[in-house]
């Protein structure tokens, strides 16, 4: 009886039956995410609540400030005109700030110099303060002894204690010193209302299982000490809480953030307030310090759900292990049969019996590997014709090579043996064009150009005289300088030169140089007259070796310079007649010893 071949397909829909198992356990797991969800916007929903209450809170206290300030500023206005009238009869302040205040302690006087620095008070603690630690209170003090008017004045917190205060400014006569009056809101609260009214409903609000710390701050950073704490840490904001601050203050939004304090995550969030008699403007920045991790609980119900999810998991990883194994069986020893044939062994045969699709596959890679081995000898025999093809090849190309150098060689030859023609025709020139070759090919290989870039400059720099086979001899070796109409002529070589190796094609490059070599950096060069970088950086560097093979050798109208004295007329001429990043490097060639 023929036996009945199970099918690949079976296995995998029971393996799919399995995955349903696995997606079971997924929506599980998204219902608990749902459920983490809902916790979080109930904590969003506190944190609203708590935001809400602490700004109706901070708003209670504005009323009573603003109360205090309205009550309090006629005798402060006072108090300042009268130092200031003082100050204006004395014009000096050797008397006593305490005799204005009448015995009222609530209020403090504080004279801030041209140094921005309150060097007289009433309040010793105040004295030295200096008000370019704050940029924009620094501009608005320079605005009030310009204009003597204020627009400072109103609420903002001591720097020294955080109690809340209320400053106005004014300028002395002579513009010298500003006159600060500032009230204690604070102390004046605990006179005039009995306490400060507001200080336990923020203490509530602070002791709340949620909220670890609620603070203050004016528009300058510096914390409201509401509660009267004498050991506060520290009054103005952090450098770390800076950014958020400014950001919270200058954009008016809300901004939180979340710090991580060992295993638990606490969020601050930093909410602008507006003033309650400028509606519109930032007075002050409340920070809320925010701890749920202790609300943030597993929930009973869900252990049900992460057991069962947890079993499912484990179910699934057991039976998919045992499945796959079975399943990973044939496909084993395909690979394994597939590796030896990829060693070369074509002999390789396998063994699959496992009476489905797979033993198919198993003998159709038998069969294949069959002919593999067939045609493995044609294989290498092509092989062994592709190789002798490519040494053929490599041979080509080497004998390509040499005769290119040969080429080459022969055009360099030709070139030599022009440039000893140029020579020949000027006695006084003997090896001038050799010399400025190889003074230029020094000079370029120390800027950093490639040996394989400097042809050009080779055949450019020996040929640069090339014109002057053109130029008639008398003019050439004429004893004395020249005059105007010969020294027209001499000039002429340049295009003579260019005009004759115009048209051969390896001097389409160097027909430049021998064209420019005579262009200065300021323009006043020939035949163009070209300026700066206009001419070609090869030119610039022929330029600077032929006027100091020029100036080293003897000439028919002058006998040659020393050494010294060439270098110096570079140094003297760089910039203006020579390329000065040319000059730099050639000098320091010379002075080196490195010229041939």
């Amino acid at each position: 009886m023929k036996k009945k071949k199970s099918s690949v397909k079976k296995s995998l829909l029971y393996l799919i039956f399995i995955g349903i198992v696995a997606i079971t356990t997924f929506f599980s797991l998204i219902q608990i995410h749902a459920v983490k969800e809902d916790a979080k916007a109930e904590e969003e929903n506190l944190k609203a609540n708590i935001k809400n209450t602490a700004k109706s809170y901070i708003h209670g206290i504005d009323l009573i400030l603003l109360m205090i300030e309205n009550e309090t500023r006629k005798k402060a206005v006072d108090i300042q005109n009268s130092v200031i009238n003082e100050y204006n009869e004395r014009t000096n302040w050797n008397f006593p700030l305490e005799e204005f205040l009448d015995g009222k302690e609530y209020f403090d006087i504080n004279i801030i110099n041209n140094n921005n620095i309150i060097f007289k008070g009433t309040n010793k603690e105040n004295i030295d303060i200096d008000f370019n630690r704050w940029g924009r209170m620094t501009e608005k003090l320079d605005k009030i002894r310009m204009y003597g008017k204020s627009d400072i004045d109103g609420r903002g917190s001591s720097v020294i204690t955080g109690e809340p205060m209320n400053y106005i400014y004014k300028a002395t006569e002579d513009k010298k010193y500003i006159v600060e009056v500032g009230v204690n809101l604070s102390k004046y609260a605990d006179k005039s209302h009995e306490t400060f009214i507001m200080n336990n409903v923020l203490k509530k609000l602070v002791n709340n299982n949620y909220v670890v710390d609620l603070e203050y701050y004016d528009t300058f950073g510096t914390s409201y000490n509401f509660f009267g704490n004498d050991n506060i840490d520290s009054i103005n904001i952090s450098e770390q809480d800076k950014t958020y601050f400014e950001r919270a203050k200058n954009n008016n939004e809300i901004i939180s953030i979340n710090k991580k304090i060992g295993a638990k995550t606490i969020t601050e969030e930093f909410i602008p307030y507006e003033s309650i008699n400028e509606k519109g403007k930032i007075s002050g920045i409340i920070k809320i310090t925010y701890d749920f991790s202790s609300s943030n609980k597993i929930i009973i119900d869900f252990i049900i759900i992460i057991i069962s999810a947890v079993s499912c998991i484990v179910i699934f990883t057991y039976i998919t292990a045992k499945k796959v194994n079975v399943l990973m069986a044939p496909i084993d020893n395909l690979l394994e049969g597939m590796n030896q044939v990829s060693m070369g062994k074509y002999d390789t045969k396998i063994e699959i019996n496992t009476n489905n699709e797979f033993q198919i596959l198993g003998d159709n890679f038998n069969d294949m590997v069959k002919e593999i081995d067939t045609n493995k000898r044609a294989v290498i025999e092509q092989k062994d014709e592709i190789h002798s093809l490519y040494e053929e090849q490599i041979a080509i190309s080497k004998e390509l090579e040499k005769a290119l150098a040969a080429n080459k060689n022969t055009y360099f030859e030709t070139i030599k043996a022009l440039a000893k023609a140029i020579d020949a025709k000027d006695h006084y020139t003997q090896g001038h064009c050799h010399r400025v070759m190889e003074y230029s090919v020094a000079i370029a290989k120390e800027m950093g150009f490639l040996d394989c870039q400097l042809d050009d400059l080779r055949y450019g720099a020996i040929l640069h005289d090339i014109g002057k086979i053109g130029i008639p001899e008398s003019i050439l070796n004429k004893n004395g300088r020249l005059n105007d109409e010969e020294y027209n002529i001499i000039k002429s070589h340049t295009a003579i030169g260019y005009d004759i190796v115009k048209d051969i094609e390896f001097l389409s490059k160097a027909k430049g140089i021998i064209y420019e070599h005579h262009e200065k950096i300021d323009g006043k060069g020939y035949p163009k007259g070209l300026n700066g970088n206009e001419s070609s950086i090869f030119s610039r560097i022929v330029c600077v070796a032929d006027s100091y093979d020029a100036m080293t050798s003897n000439r028919a109208y002058r006998k040659s310079m020393k050494v010294e004295q060439a270098i110096d007329e570079l140094e003297k001429w760089k910039g203006t007649q020579f390329d000065s990043e040319v000059v730099d490097v050639f000098v320091k060639l010379i002075r080196n010893n490195k010229l041939k």
